[in-house]
């Protein structure tokens, strides 16, 4: 177990070490990069159809958010994500939690330059409109920069989350993915008919090519939380337990050719319900296995449509036990 363990922790340490390298060379190629087409014509655009120097300004920001700065954040992101698929190593709780700190301290930072950005823009559109420039329109504009430079950019940093959680989903569903895409071996077994299949202190009888045992067996783990979770009361085990009954129910409709699919929404139910039944919940990781088993969810909800309800239940309920806002 303990040389299973330091080869994990070498794998992450070896991805994370990779990643923050490829992250100051990203970020050395975006500094050194020509300002893209797209956010010159964006530009100009603003300074000569601009309705007002507040509007101008407030545009300048989101165009050069949206244009320049979000496109680099995306791509550090993506660039630890690609890392993580290639390696089969789900991103961990703690490394999202690094990551969110790193963007966010880079967002802080790049933001002066932002609404520099906004500020230049605004005084060009009332060069543009207005040549004899008033002293008060650019101690208005400057007025504006000021307040601006003030503020956190909560916006910027919830668009980070939203995308820290997009990729920890996805990398662990892939990882889920990998781990129950069955051998040779395996496959052979699993056509085979049996008269029963001993699954705990229960009996299936059949063939096993119809059922989803891995499924059942993870879910069943889920139960068994559920009912040992001490900081929830009678009313929500009831409740969870009667909803993972219900997903359950509806993954043994699984087509042979989404186990895979339904495998990682079960795992990804496991991972929501013991990070909202701990003793002290992290709300962060909450939220992140939540957004995940909602994607798992819409992964199959064209094939078993009562799933995604059920899911979106399931969120519902460990938010309110956790103490988690609803969106």
């Amino acid at each position: 177990m303990s040389t299973v363990t330091n080869k994990e922790n070498a794998l992450e340490k070896a991805i994370c070490q990779k990643a923050d390298a490829q992250f100051q060379i990203a970020k050395w190629e975006w500094g050194q990069s020509p300002i893209s087409k797209e956010r010159l014509i964006k530009r100009e655009k603003n300074i000569s159809d601009g309705s007002g120097r507040g509007q101008v300004f407030g545009k300048a920001i989101d165009n050069e958010v949206e244009y320049n700065f979000l496109p680099l954040i995306y791509q550090l992101i993506q660039i630890e994500l690609d890392l993580r698929i290639t390696n089969h190593a789900p991103f961990t709780e703690e490394r999202i939690t690094d990551l969110r700190a790193y963007l966010r301290d880079f967002t802080k930072e790049r933001w002066y330059y932002i609404v520099l950005e906004a500020y230049e823009e605004s005084v060009a559109y009332v060069l543009h409109n207005q040549p004899l420039i008033m002293d008060y329109q650019e101690d208005e504009i400057r007025k504006m920069r000021d307040e601006n430079l003030k503020i956190e950019p909560k916006g910027l940093f919830k668009i980070i989350d939203t995308k820290l959680q997009e990729a920890f989903a996805e990398s662990v569903i892939h990882s889920e993915r990998q781990k129950s895409t069955p051998t040779q071996s395996q496959l052979e077994v699993a056509n085979l008919p049996i008269q029963e299949i001993i699954m705990g202190n229960k009996y299936s009888f059949g063939n096993i090519t119809g059922s989803n045992v891995n499924v059942d067996s993870v879910l069943n783990q889920v139960a068994q939380t559920i009912g040992a979770a001490s900081n929830v009361d009678d009313v929500g085990k009831k409740q969870l337990a009667e909803l993972i009954e219900q997903l359950k129910a509806e993954l043994q409709k699984t087509p042979p050719e989404m186990k895979d699919d339904a495998d990682a929404l079960a795992k990804t139910a496991k991972a929501l319900i013991e990070a909202g039944t701990e003793a002290q919940p992290n709300k962060s990781m909450v939220q992140i296995t939540a957004d995940g088993l909602k994607k798992a969810a819409k992964n199959m909800a064209s094939v078993v449509p009562p799933v995604l309800t059920i899911a979106t239940s399931i969120v519902k309920t460990v938010f309110q036990i956790a103490g988690v806002p609803l969106p």
